[in-house]
Formats: structure tokens, sequence, C-alpha cells
């Protein structure tokens, strides 16, 4: 396994009261194969094994970028705060589904094949708040508005060439009569895109220098 990572961030002091910070983070991983393992058949108290059929690549990797701009107004009696921020992120999860492929639709002969889907990502999102903390008063809050919309993208073409020569073979006349073949065992293409929007509040009120009280409500539509 091996991980890049980078990260830089620039204050900017506008004026005593205003205040700028953009950031970026970068990050990249690869991994050489799943951190998984597998049991020997009829002993499970044996040595764990990667028991693959074919050396087959699984290697992973995953690379994302997050930027971030926060912004800071002090207003004396409270403040103004707004943090905006970006982010993709690409994963590639190849996994040797040899085995399980002969498994499914048994030709007595293992078929090297792979499937790796791919998992784009792409994220906003906004908050933004004021808060109040004048001096000498027993009072102080917040209030506030969160936005945050993703578009992730799901995509897999599961190919294993040379597979569909078994077309006319005993699994398909007996066992999967009609049941066409093909090199492209399986394809699946989606997105899933969430939206949510909430808005806040918080009151807290000092009884004395020991207690004080809270109230507060969010409502959120996602």
């Amino acid at each position: 396994e091996e991980i890049y990572s980078v990260r830089t961030l620039l204050k900017i002091q506008v004026s005593d009261a205003f205040t700028i910070t953009p950031s970026v983070w970068l990050q990249d991983l690869q991994m050489g194969g799943a951190p998984d393992y597998d049991i020997p058949e009829g002993d499970s108290t044996g040595p764990l094994v990667q028991a693959r059929p074919f050396d087959l690549s699984e290697a992973y990797s995953d690379h994302f970028e997050l930027s971030n701009l926060t912004m800071t107004y002090d207003l004396g009696w409270g403040s103004l705060l707004s943090t905006t921020s970006y982010m993709g992120r690409r994963e590639n999860t190849p996994d040797d589904e040899t085995e399980a492929l002969e498994d499914l639709i048994p030709q007595g002969k293992f078929i090297p094949s792979v499937y790796s889907p791919i998992v784009t990502t792409r994220e906003f999102t906004e908050e933004a708040r004021i808060a109040f903390d004048p001096s000498g008063s027993s009072w102080s809050g917040v209030a506030g508005a969160y936005f945050n919309t993703a578009d992730r993208h799901y995509y897999v073409n599961y190919l294993t060439p040379n597979y569909a020569q078994f077309q006319n073979s005993y699994t398909t006349s007996v066992l999967l009569p009609g049941v066409p073949l093909s090199d492209l065992n399986y394809s699946q293409h989606g997105d899933y895109a969430p939206k949510q929007s909430a808005v806040f509040t918080e009151i807290n009120y000092a009884i004395d220098s020991r207690w004080k009280a809270t109230a507060g409500v969010r409502w959120y539509d996602l």
C-alpha cells in the first residue's frame, strides 16, 4: 500500500475583522491487492491463504481532491462564517471473479475474469452561520443554513474474454437453455445524486456562573 497526501492552507487577513482561508487537500492511494484472505477448504484452523487460479491484478486505487474556502467576519458582538467545499473522487476496485463465475455458470474450466467497478464522486457543500455573544449579556446563540449536493456515478463492464465459446456447452444446453453467453457477463451504470438542505438555530441563556439553559431546533430536507 502506498499513499501520497499533501495539504496546503493559506490564511489571508484582509482586515482586523475579515479573514479568508483557502485550502486544498490532494491524496492518492494505491494498493497492490485487497487485504482479503481465504480459509483453506475443510480446515478453518489452517494458515490463511490467497487462493487465485490466475495471477490477475486486483490493484486498488483511490484518488481525491478536496478544496475549501472559509471566510469569517468579526462583528464585535458576534461573527459571520461561510465555508464552501468541493470534492472530486475516483475509486477503482478490481476483484478476481474467476472462481465465482465458474461456480455460477460451471463450464468445467476456469476462464480468467476480473470485476472492476469505477466509482466517481463530485460533491459540493456550503454552510453559513451567524453567531452572537455580546459582552456582558446573558444571551448567546447561533443560526445558520446548510446545503449539500453530490453526484456519484457507478460504472462497470464485467468482461470475460473468450467466454462466449461455451455457448453450446452442457451448462447452457441443459442447465440454462436459451440463455445466451457473451464475453460481457455483466454491465451496470448508475447515478446516485442525493441533495440536502437545512436551517438551524440555537439560543443559550446564562442563568448564573454555573447554569446555562439551551434551546435549539434544526429543520432539514434530504
